[in-house]
């Protein structure tokens, strides 16, 4: 998204409209947080963005929870011997993960 010329960070051309984007979401929050500057009132702006670093945080670790699994070197091999579709109780055992035979999945729903 961005690159350095000279020391100093840029952003290319093309990435002008996710820059903009990120912006308009995150001048609505800095104007919150500030204007509790003037007023004296700095603890609660630290407040505010405490609570912003914390959601921050949770979305960064539900993003590392998803990415995880897909980041395993083990996982293009395993993937690689596949010429077919597979079942996700198939998949599952192929990346080490747990699998769930139909009768567990099943277990208490009514049949039709």
């Amino acid at each position: 998204m961005s690159f350095v010329r000279n020391g100093v960070a840029g952003i290319t051309e093309s990435d002008w409209p996710v820059f903009l984007q990120r912006m308009a979401e995150l001048l609505p929050q800095a104007y919150r947080i500030l204007r509790h500057i003037p007023r004296g009132e700095r603890d609660e702006a630290f407040w505010l963005v405490s609570r912003k670093q914390s959601r921050l945080h949770e979305e960064k670790t539900a993003a590392d929870r998803t990415l995880d699994p897909l980041r395993d070197p083990a996982l293009p091999h395993a993937l690689g011997k596949v010429n077919r579709p597979v079942t996700i109780g198939e998949a599952a055992a192929m990346t080490g993960g747990e699998h769930l035979n139909e009768e567990d999945v099943y277990k208490g729903v009514p049949r039709l």
